[in-house]
């Protein structure tokens, strides 16, 4: 058994990556507030848990990405509806970028992003193969180090103000 792909961070990042993943698929039984409350509590867990993961190798196991682009825009737009006017625009910084420019990105579509990694990276960890497992997650940390950690906390800072700063939205949300 490889030590990285069983790790006990590991194994609980998972765990969490399906508790989101599963969130976001199925929005419906969610009031808009409903929906900003989990987000606001799931997002950091699920960020501490990619930052606690152990250091990967790729392997030449043939990692898939299981979801498509129609699937992504289902995502975006169940998240679009659910947020209605309150679907912001979310200042990201470039990490790779050298005049630290922001770019922005609506919130709906960030966390789009970031089911789009953890769904590919937990259906091949659901694989079996050892291999695949590992280069899944060894994608997924670097996914999250240079592209979506950073859109997490942008979104993170959004659904703070939304959870704290109450607005007439709370109750009743127009798509």
């Amino acid at each position: 058994m490889n030590p990285r792909v069983f790790n006990k961070n590991t194994i609980e990042f998972v765990t969490v990556c399906k508790e989101f993943v599963t969130f976001c698929e199925d929005l419906n039984p969610y009031e808009p507030h409903q929906t900003v409350q989990v987000l606001h509590r799931v997002l950091p867990l699920l960020y501490l848990k990619a930052s606690l993961l152990p250091v990967f190798e790729s392997q030449e196991g043939n990692v898939e990405e299981f979801v498509s682009e129609d699937i992504y825009m289902l995502i975006v737009q169940s998240f679009e509806e659910k947020f209605g006017e309150m679907d912001l625009e979310c200042d990201i910084p470039e990490i790779n970028s050298q005049n630290n420019e922001k770019a922005t990105a609506p919130l709906s579509e960030i966390l789009a992003d970031i089911y789009q990694d953890l769904k590919n990276t937990i259906t091949n960890y659901q694989s079996g193969d050892e291999d695949i497992m590992e280069s899944s997650l060894f994608l997924c940390r670097q996914n999250f180090e240079l592209y979506w950690g950073s859109r997490l906390t942008a979104a993170l800072a959004t659904l703070h103000m939304l959870n704290y700063q109450k607005g007439e939205w709370w109750n009743d949300v127009k798509p």
